[in-house]
């Protein structure tokens, strides 16, 4: 049950990204660029993990977290990882 609300959320969630972005008037741009910083941090982070400690495993689920969402989503997945080691 709490899996499927938070499959819910999740899509609320993306859905009113998607929808800001195109109120914007730049939705391709604003998509663009939310895509690519939210790459980069990821992989930031991944590199990172020699010095800190805090991993974020490259998977689907990071990555389309990290497109959609940008850095907000990646610093979600390094919270998440602190929190249940």
């Amino acid at each position: 049950m709490v899996v499927y609300l938070l499959a819910v959320c999740a899509i609320i969630f993306v859905i009113a990204v998607l929808i800001s972005m195109k109120k914007s008037g730049h939705f391709f741009k604003c998509l663009f660029f939310s895509a690519l910083q939210g790459t980069a941090s990821l992989l930031a982070v991944s590199a990172s993990d020699i010095f800190t400690g805090v991993s974020v495993h490259i998977n689907w689920l990071s990555l389309l977290s990290g497109i959609i969402f940008g850095i907000p989503g990646i610093i979600f997945h390094i919270l998440a990882s602190v929190i249940i080691k």
